[in-house]
């Protein structure tokens, strides 16, 4: 099938910086995609992250896999102490928006509780732990080490490495070619609703190959890198302290050369999007398509893990290129525990819809975050 009939702005290139970047509060490397082998097929997710926040510092490793023959799942996410000191210092600010302040001591017991929750987190949710030594990281060249996971560039190659853990003590040893030239756009420039200031670079298509064991796997790396300020990003302003700030991210893969990207960002209280983008990949130039898109939650899936009620299947529409299709998730949980409303379900997807008026079925990504946070009364005596 040809690929799709689009018209749209041509987004800004830029070579891939994988380094760490000082004077971001918050940093992460992305990267999504499958495998595949003579016995298998499997997804993958992982995403090293970095804060520094009012001199507090922190990081966390997740890594999440499904087996599309088995149909199981295996997850970890490891954070630092700092982390768990940022959430707390990020819940104190949204409780202030979200806790009525007329009662008193009601914002000390909601804190409390929080507080509570989150020391007995790695006693409900053993793919969660609290993990002193955080993301190691190397520089010229770069790499990136925690919890089994190892993103490292290889300059004299020109490729990026990754190993991945992926359960019953096996790994992923892969590689990608460094791509030349990848989407690197200030948040504003994707959409209007954003803050100024916050980077995002994306490589839709690499191509992965590697050994699961003694196995040769062939599949394909979707990279993203960003970095910038909390706020405006996870945080924005309310009338008293700090509103929370989720999203909805979609990848889908239309063919090997035309990638969809589509986000809203979303303030958590009221459910307000805030911002949004529609980013079409074709042949690797990324292109904002000027209509947007439309996405409306068919289904909700509720974690019994932290009562968070998940938009887990979607209706989606992209009228630039007279796009319709339905995003279902291949296991509805696929949540992965985090501190407070850190908490992210993250999830191997598949879409089956029509383009251009022509039959068309994919892979997908989905990720739902901000979903898991508590925030008000009601909320908490749900979830009790």
């Amino acid at each position: 099938m040809d690929g799709p009939t689009q018209t749209g702005a041509p987004l800004r290139t830029g070579p891939l910086r994988l380094a760490p970047v000082a004077g971001a509060e918050l940093e992460w490397w992305f990267g999504q995609g499958h495998v595949t082998g003579e016995t298998t097929r499997l997804r993958f997710m992982f995403a090293l992250f970095r804060a520094e926040i009012g001199g507090t510092e922190g990081s966390v490793v997740l890594t999440h896999v499904l087996d599309e023959v088995t149909g199981k799942t295996q997850a970890q996410a490891r954070v630092t102490p700092g982390i768990l000191a940022i959430e707390d210092r990020i819940a104190a600010e949204v409780a202030k928006s979200c806790v009525p302040n007329w009662v008193p001591g009601l914002m000390q017991l909601a804190l409390w509780r929080h507080r509570k929750d989150n020391a007995a987190l790695t006693l409900r949710h053993p793919a969660l732990t609290v993990d002193p030594k955080g993301v190691r990281f190397g520089t010229d060249p770069f790499a990136a080490s925690g919890g089994g996971l190892l993103l490292a560039h290889d300059p004299m190659r020109g490729l990026l490495r990754l190993t991945l853990p992926t359960g019953a003590g096996s790994g992923l040893e892969a590689q990608v070619p460094m791509p030349d030239a990848v989407m690197h756009e200030d948040a504003a420039g994707l959409s209007a609703g954003h803050a100024a200031g916050f980077h995002y670079q994306c490589a839709p298509a690499l191509p992965l190959s590697g050994r699961i064991g003694h196995e040769s796997v062939t599949g394909s790396l979707w990279f993203d890198r960003q970095w910038g300020a909390l706020e405006g990003w996870m945080l924005a302003d309310a009338p008293r302290g700090k509103a929370l700030l989720g999203w909805d991210w979609f990848a889908l893969s239309l063919g090997p050369d035309w990638h969809l990207m589509l986000s809203r960002h979303h303030d958590r209280p009221t459910g307000t999007t805030r911002a949004a983008s529609t980013v079409l990949f074709d042949r690797g130039q990324p292109i904002a398509l000027p209509q947007g898109h439309d996405a409306v939650p068919v289904r909700f899936w509720r974690s019994p893990a932290t009562g968070a009620d998940y938009p887990v299947q979607w209706s989606v529409q992209v009228p630039d290129l007279g796009f319709e299709t339905f995003v279902t998730p291949l296991t509805d949980d696929q949540e992965i525990p985090l501190p407070g409303g850190l908490t992210v379900w993250e999830g191997a997807a598949g879409f089956e819809g029509t383009l251009d008026g022509h039959m068309i079925e994919g892979p997908a990504r989905l990720e739902l975050a901000g979903y898991a946070a508590v925030l008000s009364i009601r909320d908490r005596w749900r979830r009790r």
